[in-house]
């Protein structure tokens, strides 16, 4: 969620550009975030955002 807040900040504007985000500051990123398994695809944010309730978030 964090990389998508981020990127969406700098002018991403859908799944694609939210894991090209997080690919060009994979290094700024994990200095405050856990990625053991490197960035998401662009797969994986459209399905955990996919469950979200937007009235929760």
């Amino acid at each position: 969620m964090t990389i998508a807040v981020c990127a969406v900040i700098c002018g991403a504007d859908g799944w694609v550009a939210i894991e090209t985000y997080g690919c060009a500051k994979y290094e700024w990123l994990q200095t405050f975030l856990e990625l053991p398994n490197g960035i998401p695809s662009h797969d994986t944010f459209a399905r955990v955002f996919a469950q979200i309730n937007p009235r929760q978030f």
